[in-house]
């Protein structure tokens, strides 16, 4: 007994003693284990994955800039509505600061014709400006010191405004015909408003001048729209009494006669710049109307001399002087932003030439002034 006894002990103090003299080298043979499994590429490659920003792919880079772009054009598309309704409030401003004084208040609600006791007549062109055929009309009239008024779309007026700038220079009126031509009445009332504002805004974007005058496309209206276009936008709308049908009937022959032959006083001619031959006819059309004694105005000139619109004026000018109360003391309105020009005195009109009849500061003006809705005479009942 006492020999197994001792073998055990003698065991237990052999372990006991390998561990003490080995024990101290295993945590370095472990440590280094750890060390060469944490310094492998392996490992090096995965720990800058992890923890070293990586840059971003070239994919990822542009739905990074594809989103920017579309933020930007976001907020580009707030800023074009807020610029907008900005608009809208100086034209509602100019509305409703635009003196009674105004030549504009004596514009009807629309027109056919003029009322004259001279032989002048209204030139219209409608539907450009057309680089192709604008210019050479141009030149035509500037060689014979005529006046016309262009109606333009919108669509084209943006495209060309260097052909508004020369319209406007050489002394001719623009006017409004709609932004790319539907027939107004077929559209909601607030989309016919845009078709006209948006006209407007680059009539004025190239010329610095807003259009007082609208006619619309096709001739199509209706009483109610035209009313509220009316009072809302204050615009007068312009029809027209003697249509050559050039747009159907591409015969310059064909044109010049029948406007020749319809001419009275007063008239308003209905053309289209935009047709080669319509602008072959013209030469002959304004030689032979100035052999018979006529002389050619703006749409704003003929407003001047109408009879029908120059006694609107009065009748409303007595009414209101027989209808209003006593003064009362008022605080002083709000200055409107643009203020109406002052005109020199202008010779009458039986006294000028056709070359002189130069247009008037009142060819088109920035302030929009609400027109005598109630006051219509008979050639402007459209309904």
């Amino acid at each position: 007994m006492k020999p197994l006894l001792l073998l055990s002990g003698c065991l237990a103090l052999g372990v006991a003693g390998a561990a003490y003299a080995f024990g101290p080298s295993l945590p370095f043979i472990g440590g280094q284990a750890h060390a060469e499994a944490h310094s492998s590429p392996k490992a090096v490659a995965l720990a800058h994955k992890t923890f070293i920003v990586q840059p971003p792919s070239p994919e990822a880079a542009r739905e990074a800039r594809a989103a920017e772009a579309e933020r930007e054009k976001e907020r580009a598309i707030l800023l074009a509505a807020v610029e907008v309704r900005e608009a809208a409030r100086i034209r509602r401003e100019a509305i409703e600061n635009a003196t009674a004084e105004s030549v504009a208040h004596k514009r009807l609600p629309a027109y056919r014709s003029f009322q004259v006791d001279e032989p002048y007549i209204a030139l219209t062109f409608d539907d450009g400006p057309n680089p192709s055929t604008t210019p050479r009309l141009l030149d035509i009239l500037k060689e014979r010191g005529v006046r016309a008024t262009f109606f333009v779309l919108g669509s084209r007026a943006a495209q060309h405004p260097e052909l508004l700038r020369r319209i406007a220079e050489e002394g001719h009126e623009i006017a409004n015909h709609s932004w790319n031509h539907p027939q107004l009445p077929k559209l909601t009332v607030a989309a016919a408003e845009k078709q006209i504002t948006d006209t407007d805004d680059a009539i004025f974007n190239a010329t610095g001048q807003h259009a007082v005058y609208m006619r619309p496309p096709y001739g199509a209206m209706r009483g109610p729209l035209q009313d509220h276009l009316n009072k809302t936008l204050g615009i007068s709308f312009i029809y027209w009494s003697i249509d050559p049908l050039d747009w159907k009937n591409r015969d310059p022959k064909l044109v010049h006669q029948r406007i020749v032959e319809q001419a009275t006083p007063g008239a308003i001619v209905l053309a289209h710049d935009i047709h080669p031959t319509t602008v072959d006819a013209m030469p002959q059309v304004l030689d032979d109307l100035a052999a018979k004694g006529y002389r050619f105005g703006t749409l704003s000139q003929m407003v001047e001399m109408d009879k029908a619109s120059n006694g609107k004026m009065a009748t409303a000018r007595a009414a209101k002087s027989a209808a209003a109360p006593a003064p009362v003391a008022q605080a002083p309105r709000a200055v409107a932003r643009h203020q109406p020009v002052e005109r020199a005195p202008q010779p009458a009109a039986a006294q000028r030439p056709a070359s002189d009849l130069s247009p008037r500061t009142v060819t088109t003006t920035s302030i929009r002034p609400t027109p005598y809705a109630a006051n219509r005479s008979a050639n402007s009942a459209l309904y």
